[in-house]
């Protein structure tokens, strides 16, 4: 069977094969010639300036005597040309936007002042630059080119000559196929281009030619398939039809893959037939919905739902998990994990049906690289696993982010009436579940809350900065603290408010003689303090302050 290979020449691909990757087309090309040519002694003209310009080598077709050329910098106009290999005369001058490669054939597109047209090796244009688009095709080792202009497509040869007149809307290529998906008046049909000759007439609201064998074709919101040649291969037109793409992981492992399948929907409920219409799974179902493992060793699978009752099948139509489950949820990037609700109870599942987590907890929650659980009012933290990396013991737990350490993963809770914060790299405390209250701050509302390296905490009603390690920073002796920066805090004593400087409380940088005093990230952060009843800003940096010109 003769086959089209296009190669896709559109003005921005082009041009970036031109400028960036010399060689590289959208399509993959056949392999040139690899024929020796007679050896050619001739000294080569190194130089790279010509008219006194400096131009760059693009690509080189040694055995043609040519180089195609561009003068113009990165962030500026570019031109391109065809130079004589040895001697590096113009064979054009500098003026096309674009060229293409020259591969098994003399002739390739160009582009001039955004317009396409076809260019030999001698330079010579053979088809004028008047098209606004253009593809190749080669078919039985001839080149076509389909084109566009004034919105309307056709297909030439080398040659130039009409090849398809130019009456249609739209023309692409099924790679690998002698086949031509069409566009009418908004309507698609299919045409082999050997024959010429539609093998599907052009009624359809869309073709889609799959794998070489067969085209999806949809008409008046419904959908079947049908050989290139237009008979038909399913008895049904479904209102949904989506072809199940085959697992990786049967060419992977050497193993026979299984046959295509389709998820559809007939008369408002789904099921998955094979490209034959055989059913593998009833379409008797309310949803359907396909996981994907991000395990390549491991097949697909589909969450089916049936009047609120939910269940698991493979794609070869075995139960996994029988209809029983109140609900059956999965992540995206965690579909290897299935979050399930029975009878009121939530836990862990992989899709091939085995627990992880057993289903006796009140809420499972996905919260960053773990899971969230809940028993009887308290909290504790599962891996996708399945391993309860904190034990459910925790009446509240939040995740934080330390911002000394942004590829950590932490995590703010209270465990008997006191709070800390535990690394999940470890599952152990790095503030230790001592204190009445720990402060965090945020620094965008839609983010999570932040901590750092100087910790606020309360003991016994009073706040005092601890680190990571629990070595105490200021000394549990202010009724109110809150966080400025990694260098400064506001606190409160005796009724009072002041700024102190971590590293040197002793010296606070404002006196503890304010009524009030509050923290803004405007302009770069600034503190507004109020004494009696006039205000002051202060604008801070690190641990200086800079009091407002405008007070």
């Amino acid at each position: 069977m003769k086959q089209i290979v296009p190669t896709l020449l559109l003005l921005s691909s082009l041009i970036a094969h031109a400028q960036t990757t010399p060689g590289k087309l959208a399509e993959p090309l056949p392999k040139e010639n690899t024929t020796k040519a007679p050896e050619d002694n001739r000294p080569v003209n190194n130089t790279n300036v010509i008219d006194g310009k400096t131009f760059y080598t693009v690509r080189v077709y040694k055995e043609k005597d040519l180089v195609t050329a561009r003068i113009g910098e990165a962030f500026g106009p570019r031109y391109y040309a065809l130079l004589e290999y040895h001697t590096k005369k113009k064979i054009t001058p500098f003026i096309y936007d674009g060229i293409g490669q020259f591969v098994n054939s003399d002739i390739t597109a160009v582009v001039l002042n955004g317009k396409y047209g076809l260019i030999n090796v001698k330079g010579k244009l053979v088809v004028p630059c008047i098209y606004d688009n253009m593809d190749r095709l080669i078919v039985d080792n001839a080149s076509y080119y389909t084109v566009q202009k004034d919105g309307r497509y056709g297909v030439i040869n080398e040659q130039g000559q009409q090849v398809l007149p130019m009456e249609y809307d739209e023309l692409s290529v099924d790679k690998g196929t002698t086949y031509l998906v069409v566009t009418k008046d908004k309507k698609q049909g299919l045409m082999n281009f050997t024959t010429r000759k539609l093998t599907m007439p052009v009624e359809y609201d869309s073709v889609g030619v799959r794998a070489g064998k067969a085209a999806i074709v949809k008409k008046d919101g419904q959908y079947t398939l049908l050989d290139l040649n237009g008979n038909k291969l399913l008895s049904n037109w479904y209102t949904r039809f989506s072809v199940t793409e085959p697992d990786p992981s049967y060419s992977l492992f050497g193993r026979p893959a299984p046959p295509d399948t389709a998820l559809v929907e007939l008369n408002g409920k789904k099921g998955l037939i094979t490209m034959t219409g055989k059913e593998v799974i009833p379409i008797v179902y309310d949803q359907l919905t396909r996981l994907k493992s991000n395990t390549v060793s491991k097949p697909l699978a589909l969450i089916a739902e049936k009047a609120g009752k939910y269940g698991l099948f493979g794609t070869d139509g075995k139960v996994v998990l029988s209809m029983e489950y109140d609900k059956i949820d999965f992540l995206a990037r965690y579909a290897d994990v299935l979050i399930v609700k029975k009878k009121d109870q939530m836990g862990l599942l992989g899709f091939d049906g085995k627990e992880l987590l057993p289903v006796l907890y009140d809420e499972v929650v996905f919260s960053y690289h773990y899971y969230l659980v809940k028993k009887n009012d308290q909290y504790g933290l599962c891996s996708p696993k399945g391993s309860l990396v904190l034990p459910v013991e925790y009446t509240t737990l939040a995740r934080v982010v330390n911002n000394n350490n942004l590829n950590g993963v932490y995590y703010l809770g209270t465990k008997a009436g006191k709070k800390g914060i535990a690394d999940m790299e470890t599952a152990k405390p790095c503030v230790d579940f001592i204190y009445d209250d720990v402060r965090t701050f945020r620094r965008d509302p839609y983010e999570v809350d932040v901590f750092a390296n100087r910790i606020i905490v309360a003991q016994h009603s009073k706040y005092g900065l601890v680190n990571i390690g629990g070595k105490t920073l200021l000394p549990f002796e202010y009724s109110d603290m809150q966080y400025v920066n990694n260098k400064c805090v506001i606190a409160a004593k005796n009724g009072k408010y002041g700024v102190l400087d971590i590293d040197n409380p002793t010296t606070p940088l404002l006196p503890f003689e304010y009524k009030s005093i509050s923290y803004s990230d405007f302009a770069g952060g600034k503190i507004i303090v109020q004494k009696d009843w006039a205000t002051e800003e202060y604008y801070v940096k690190e641990n200086e302050l800079k009091k407002s010109s405008g007070y």
